[in-house]
């Protein structure tokens, strides 16, 4: 079992100061190395139910923040899944005024998948659960072009 998630969410979206705003506050836990459940102004808790709930991990910090007029770019690393419910919660709370690409791969590499947001809803998916078997797929396409 795999304890690193690697979860990109990157965001593109028209000049919007409200959604900017908010962004900004992902980045200012960032950049003061906060708790991203610092972003849920006091509704928080400090458990792992809701962690797993609201994050979609038993914990999570963000990595990497990158931010410019129009694009967002957001690398956080979780326990055991992706954070699914934080990239919603994103969604959510920018009045799914943009397009949202989420992006996801454990460590070993368990699982990984991606989905596309626009409008508030999924409008792709793909969820890689075994990556092992695509990985001797791969193998064995190799093997025969050898």
């Amino acid at each position: 079992m795999a304890n690193h998630v690697q979860n990109i969410i990157e965001i593109t979206f028209e000049k919007n100061p409200e959604m900017y705003g908010f962004l900004e506050e992902i980045g200012k836990i960032f950049k003061d190395n906060q708790s991203i459940s610092e972003l849920y102004k006091g509704k928080a808790e400090d458990t792992r139910l809701w962690w797993e709930n609201n994050i979609g991990a038993k914990w999570a910090y963000i990595e990497d923040f990158e931010l410019d007029e129009q694009y967002c770019r957001i690398v956080l690393v979780s326990a055991w899944s992706s954070v699914d419910p934080f990239v919603e919660y994103i969604d959510t709370n920018t009045g799914h005024a943009g397009h949202i690409l989420f992006q996801y791969i454990d460590e070993m590499p368990n699982f990984a998948g991606y989905n596309i947001r626009e409008n508030g809803k999924i409008v792709e998916e793909k969820i890689f659960d075994d990556m092992w078997e695509i990985i001797e797929e791969e193998k064995e396409i190799r093997i025969k072009a050898e």
